[in-house]
């Protein structure tokens, strides 16, 4: 049995049920290339999550 740590309060998830696919390929491309536009400008940690919030932001994912 596992014993996991979970948040008192979620937050709702929105997402288009139209949405058929992810392209993987340019999915990781992008995050590629995000990450070493993050990489060289900071001096921080660059995290999965900050990347995927850049590209959401950005409209490519």
């Amino acid at each position: 049995q596992y014993d996991f740590s979970r948040p008192i309060q979620y937050d709702k998830i929105d997402y288009d049920k139209n949405f058929a696919k992810i392209d993987a390929k340019k999915l990781q491309i992008e995050l590629y290339d995000e990450y070493n536009r993050q990489y060289t400008n900071t001096s921080n940690p660059v995290s999965l999550s900050t990347l995927c919030i850049k590209l959401i932001d950005q409209g490519l994912i």
